[in-house]
């Protein structure tokens, strides 16, 4: 019986509870295919700690894996609070930009210009829990504000100001030094906070070329006024995450799931990986079993067509990392292995295939070429040869209901595709001819057992095979 494995992968935040080297050890075994380094907490010293038990413990396994930065950003958060203060619905409450030790009667928000505010905003503290309306503009430093949803108010939270073009950067000075570091420590990923416009994109790249690094952008949506521009922001990405978290708080929340499906659609449709994010076994904190609704909400999105999901609190806070990363690979197992699934891709195919844009054109006809005959004919696996990976993202992008290998040459890649829908990648450096590669990487998968005798795959290449060029030839053959 051929081996199988997971096409839709899991991302796994790193936090207190699971960043010793026994932990991130069974994680990887569970499933884990990228680690996320959150840059709003903790300092260069434990994530360079964090970061060679990953890269020691991927290297012992045998089991290749991606780091994936999270860039704080503009993140907007209120002061100190007293403890045990509780805001009271229909009460009123003074805000200022001054650092004071806030309680019942008034508290800091971390914003100098008031002056972009009007009567009637709303804000919306740690993640909607808490709404104020603002009343009155007092002065540049004060304004009042009624409670329409109180609750326990605490230190430090993040807050929201929906549908208010606020004036602040996207790339903050510690986003900056943050990169150097993410840099030097050679990540895989990159993920960029709080975008407004396809502009913020552009910024960062021209920072990123600056320093002379091709490091690979995931664009966070979680702001509305990016969902105005998202074709021009995920074209200018490498990938796209849909970080529900924030994007639940800045749209009406019952718009969440119809914003999820569109912007899964549209990375397909551009060729571009996408992540769901947060909240998917939130439950598994403290419980030792999912919600129904999250088991449902982890399905749908992997029906979806997702590349990845990603666990925020649940890896890096919760009691028990490794039992969540084992039930979210039940869960996709259940789905990807149901026969309805593969159907579904089929019919699915048309709908989210990738667009004739944004990409070499003869790598595009050859991936749409290889994703075609799939569906013709009895193939087992795509199997391709690269040397940037851009092609495997391309040919991942159709869900063709085969797995996909990938032989490359370069660590940096290989690591790179673990976030990839339907890849499994292998180094492979000998480029001696086309003949002898396309024997190498059928021998050694059907040693792996991920091939058998009689099974026939569909080979991509650039030729001449040292060439290092976009991929032009197909090539079919038996294994034997």
């Amino acid at each position: 019986m051929r081996k199988n494995f997971l096409r839709t992968k899991i991302i796994a935040t790193i936090g207190p509870t699971s960043w010793n080297k026994e932990t991130i050890e069974k994680m990887l075994l569970a499933g884990t295919n990228v680690f996320r380094l959150n840059f709003s907490h903790f300092n260069y010293e434990k994530f360079e700690e964090i970061i060679n038990i990953i890269r020691q413990t991927s290297t012992t396994l045998k089991i290749p894996c991606a780091i994936l930065a999270d860039l704080q950003g503009p993140k907007l958060r209120i002061g100190e609070i007293k403890e045990g203060t509780i805001l009271k619905d229909d009460s009123y409450i003074f805000i200022t930009n001054k650092e004071i030790i806030g309680d019942e009667n008034g508290f800091t928000l971390r914003y100098d210009n008031f002056n972009e505010l009007n009567k009637g905003d709303q804000v919306l503290i740690d993640d909607g829990k808490i709404i104020l309306t603002i009343e009155k503009i007092l002065n540049e430093k004060e304004l009042k504000a009624k409670v329409v949803r109180g609750g326990l108010l605490l230190s430090q939270k993040g807050f929201n100001i929906p549908h208010v073009n606020l004036s602040i950067p996207s790339l903050t000075d510690k986003d900056k030094e943050d990169i150097k570091f993410i840099i030097n420590h050679d990540f895989d990923w990159l993920a960029l906070s709080f975008i407004r416009s396809a502009n913020d994109i552009i910024h960062l790249k021209e920072y990123l070329e600056s320093l002379n690094s091709d490091i690979s952008i995931i664009a966070k949506i979680e702001k509305p006024e990016a969902l105005k521009q998202l074709n021009q922001i995920i074209s200018l990405s490498d990938g796209v995450m849909i970080a529900r978290g924030d994007l639940g708080v800045e749209v009406p929340i019952h718009q969440l799931p119809i914003w999820q499906k569109r912007i899964i659609t549209r990375a397909r449709q551009l060729a571009k990986p996408v992540i769901v994010a947060t909240q998917l076994l939130r439950s598994m904190i403290d419980d030792i079993i999912p919600s129904r609704a999250e088991v449902t909400d982890i399905a749908n999105a992997v029906l979806d067509g997702t590349d990845a999901l990603l666990l925020t609190d649940e890896t890096s806070l919760g009691n028990n990392p490794i039992l969540v990363i084992e039930t979210m690979a039940k869960i996709i197992g259940e789905v990807e292995n149901n026969p309805e699934f593969n159907k579904l891709l089929t019919r699915n195919f048309k709908m989210a295939s990738p667009l004739k844009i944004n990409c070499n054109k003869i790598q595009y006809v050859t991936a749409s070429i290889a994703a075609d005959v799939v569906l013709t004919y009895p193939i087992s696996a795509i199997i391709g040869l690269t040397y940037t990976g851009s092609s495997i993202i391309q040919i991942s992008s159709y869900r063709s209901p085969v797995p996909i290998f990938a032989f490359t040459s370069q660590n940096k890649v290989i690591r790179k595709l673990s976030l990839i829908w339907g890849v499994r990648s292998f180094f492979y450096d000998n480029q001696n001819s086309t003949d002898e590669t396309i024997e190498d990487t059928l021998n050694l998968l059907k040693e792996n057992e991920y091939l058998e005798a009689g099974d026939w795959v569909i080979h991509t290449a650039s030729m001449p095979i040292n060439a290092k060029k976009h991929i032009n030839t197909i090539k079919i053959s038996i294994v034997e």
